[in-house]
């Protein structure tokens, strides 16, 4: 508030004192001041109090478009586009836009004789699939904290069901809070700034109330079970069956589930509440039916329901497929909807004489009122308040009970009727367990086949391009002339980028998929680089253009880092970089920086080529993203190796960083952990470098006889004598009549695969049992290399073979088997 008194103030002051009609521009210019300041009003916050409701004090933006940043929210044209949010708790119902809010917050300490507080920022709506949540210092540093469902639990800052952020802060300091926040759930949130003692006063009612909550459906539960243990009644077993499905389903809406049951996996989370609304859904009307006797009394009512619990059952198995957005809305409707059938059944059931059904019919209603009171206020229909946010839980409440008195009295007045029920329902049950059942072996049976297509592509494609990129590096350039060889380095060009195009398809189809896994290992950086380098240098001079390669000589000779993805990112870089550049210059730089206080190796690629718009450097990190995208462009590709890059240093804990001007040149910078290996420094270098020896017999174990030609040929060029087997059986025997120093295993192959024919080999007693065996092998998906050397095979090359990978590895290992043991 001192703050709006000095701006009025100054106000009143330049009024007085200066002319309007020259100085009007002025004295506007101070009641927009005066009119923004009251807009952005920031909270004062002091240690004589613990808990502040902040969000009626906020203001809020929506971004349809979804493309603003951190960054673009702090400009004054998007400032100016925030609006007063004056509400305790934020409700749009379900929208596919990004939310921002902005919050200043100052801290004075009023009572100096009290400690200071230590702060907690709580985002109570536990759905949020992502909250990105940004303060802002006065020395215009910035925190970033990325919270939401997507988020594995266990990278919260605070281990709880709600979101919570520990903000620092200090007496006379003041920050900005700011929040972007999109889900595919409800939009909602309540943001609360609590002291650590403020925090735990204000879950001590929380979490009382959830244990009233959960401590009474565990009481329901087991005083139903007990009775259905006795009298066998199928409607108590359909009905402890919705007691737990609907407290799981609490369990997932309220956060626990993500807290306790599933942290490790955040794509469960959402998929859970629409599963377990179906199940409780499908119980419910299985229930009903049992209950009210309706198969045996009412037949159309009973196809109703019937068709309801198929439709219900047939929705289960979407819910792990269909966006969340979709069946949310859908599991919503189709709990309303279960609830007005049900009401419908138990007042037929009532008119027609059946007087238990009065319990029933009270109890659903209870319900019914439960859930539309808290469906109206999802999609933002009725007051957001702690009343409508609880209605289906107080609803139940009341049902479990109600429902426990309903099948008492029918109990005690239907015994015999009943009995007959529960038989026929319990074949009902089992048929509607078995539809599930095939429906979830059905899914997981499509996710083997998804996965097990995926493995064949790979090799099916690598197979054939190996013996063309084999065929072609075999070619003897001396009996060519000139514009044959043209033709020949055309071919493995082609090749090459055929190659390339199908390691980046596979290598994002499992970032995708989550499948791709980091695995660092100790390497010379120079050496490992430098024959990118060559390539590199090569291109540049085919386009006429300079290229620059430097490495810091500070670097460590040895670093520990994932060897393969890094030279993906680097080639896939410096390729983008020579393919968009017409003339000039392509600069590669290696370097170590320092980040946050610790070493970081930095890549640099530079060129000098067109450029970027800066409306689309917000979208090139995105699959399948081009700048140009017609049909006649000037340059191929998928556009995805960038989102490729941007994927792996997410997951090797880097980062890219991206400046551009158009029809100047782009800079593209890879920022990852930087960790030296000096014990594989010093090992490696006082080892001598393995050679091929004279006259080392290999065996060949591959059944497409191209690749066999291919490697038969790298192998005799390395001086070697080459046998060859079709597969594993006749391996298996050209070892019971020929020693041999090594064996190249393919691992696909009729009659005896290679895994199968190493078991057989490492199992036996024979003297060959424990010659090195190499997989090459088109298996280049991640995991095969484990699956190779867990089948008892030493080492791994992926087809197409590299000759220099093949010389050193075969090198390797006959040294390794001259060694004395």
């Amino acid at each position: 508030m001192a703050r709006h008194g000095q701006l009025y103030n100054c106000f009143s002051e330049n009024l007085s004192t200066l002319r309007f009609g020259r100085n009007l521009p002025v004295i506007l210019g101070l009641i927009c001041l005066i009119f923004s300041s009251q807009i952005s009003a920031q909270l004062d916050i002091s240690n004589q109090t613990d808990s502040y409701t902040i969000s009626h004090e906020m203001r809020w933006l929506e971004d349809k478009s979804r493309t603003y940043e951190i960054n673009s929210v702090l400009t004054p044209s998007v400032d100016l586009q925030f609006k007063p949010l004056k509400k305790k708790r934020f409700n749009q119902g379900y929208s596919d836009s990004n939310y921002w809010f902005h919050l200043p917050i100052y801290y004075v300490q009023q009572d100096t004789e009290k400690p200071d507080k230590q702060w907690i920022l709580e985002i109570d709506y536990p759905l949020l699939e992502s909250l990105d949540v940004y303060i802002k210092r006065q020395d215009q540093s910035i925190e970033h904290i990325q919270l939401g469902t997507r988020v594995a639990f266990a990278e919260r800052p605070l281990q709880y069901k709600n979101f919570l952020i520990p903000v620092d802060i200090q007496p006379g300091e003041t920050f900005d809070i700011y929040m972007k926040l999109h889900t595919s759930s409800s939009v909602r949130m309540l943001a609360t700034l609590h002291s650590s003692t403020g925090l735990l006063e204000d879950k001590i009612l929380t979490m009382t109330g959830y244990g009233l909550f959960f401590g009474t459906m565990i009481a329901m539960i087991c005083y139903n079970f007990f009775i259905y243990l006795s009298l066998k009644e199928k409607s108590y077993l359909l009905y402890i069956g919705y007691i737990i499905s609907f407290t799981f389903l609490q369990i997932a809406i309220s956060g626990y589930g993500f807290q306790y049951l599933w942290p490790e996996t955040p794509w469960f989370n959402t998929h859970a509440i629409t599963f377990l609304m179906l199940v409780c859904s499908f119980l419910a009307l299985r229930f009903c039916l049992a209950f009210l006797s309706l198969a045996k009394n009412a037949p159309k009512i009973t196809r109703t329901i019937n068709f309801a619990s198929v439709g219900c059952l047939s929705a289960l198995a979407l819910t792990l497929i269909l966006p969340y957005a979709l069946m949310i809305k859908y599991s919503i409707a189709t709990t309303l909807l279960t609830n007005v059938f049900i009401i419908f059944a138990g007042i037929w059931a009532l008119k027609n004489g059946n007087y238990t059904a009065r319990f029933f019919l009270l109890a659903w209603a209870c319900l019914l009122i439960g859930v539309s009171i808290q469906a109206l206020m999802v999609i933002h229909i009725v007051p957001d308040n702690v009343f409508t946010a609880n209605a289906s839980a107080i609803g139940v409440s009341f049902e479990v009970i109600l429902l426990s008195l309903a099948l008492g009295d029918r109990i005690n007045q239907n015994q015999k009727d009943n009995q007959h029920l529960e038989q026929v329902s319990q074949q009902r049950m089992q048929q509607a367990h078995e539809e599930l059942r095939k429906s979830l072996s059905k899914e997981e049976q499509n996710n083997r086949l998804k996965d097990q297509f995926l493995a064949t592509i790979s090799h099916e494609l690598r197979t054939p391009m190996n013996g063309v990129e084999g065929a072609l590096e075999l070619l003897n350039p001396e009996k060519f002339n000139k514009k044959q060889l043209n033709y020949i380095e055309a071919a493995k060009h082609s090749a090459r980028d055929m190659t390339e195009l199908i390691e980046a398809i596979l290598r994002f189809s499992e970032i995708q998929s989550g499948a791709l896994t980091i695995k660092p290992s100790p390497f010379e950086l120079r050496s490992v680089f430098h024959p990118a380098a060559l390539k590199f240098r090569k291109d540049c001079h085919n386009k006429g253009l300079e290229f620059h390669w430097h490495i810091d000589k500070e670097l460590p000779n040895y670093i520990l880092a994932d060897q393969e993805q890094l030279l993906l990112i680097i080639n896939q870089l410096t390729d983008n970089a020579i393919k968009f550049t017409s003339k000039g210059y392509v600069t590669v730089n290696i370097w170590q920086d320092e980040f946050e206080g610790n070493p970081e190796l930095v890549f640099s690629v530079s060129d000098t080529g067109e450029g970027i718009p800066t409306d689309q450097l917000d979208n090139i990190f995105h699959g399948f993203h081009q700048l140009d995208g017609r049909d006649n462009r000037r340059h191929t590709g998928l556009g995805i190796g960038l989102a490729i890059c941007h994927q792996l240093s997410l997951i090797m804990n880097g980062r890219l960083h991206v400046e551009s001007v158009v029809n100047k040149g782009t800079n593209i910078s890879l920022h990852l952990p930087l960790v030296a290996s000096r014990e594989q420094e010093q090992m490696i270098t006082t080892e001598s470098a393995p050679s091929v020896g004279k006259k080392n017999v290999v065996l060949i174990a591959e059944d497409n006889p191209v690749n066999q030609m291919v490697l038969r040929s790298m192998l005799e060029k390395l001086g070697c004598i080459v046998l060859t087997a079709d597969n594993g059986q006749e391996a298996i025997r050209v070892l019971d009549q020929q020693p041999v120093d090594l064996i190249m295993m393919d691992c696909q192959m009729p009659t005896v695969d290679g895994f199968e024919a190493t078991r057989l080999i490492r199992a036996s007693k024979a003297l060959y049992n424990d010659i090195p065996i190499i997989a090459v092998t088109a298996n280049a998906m991640t995991g095969d290399s484990t699956r190779c050397i867990a089948a008892g095979m030493n080492d791994y090359i992926k087809k197409p073979i590299n000759r220099d990978v093949l010389e050193s590895k075969t090198a390797r290992w006959l040294n390794h088997n001259a060694l004395p043991q």
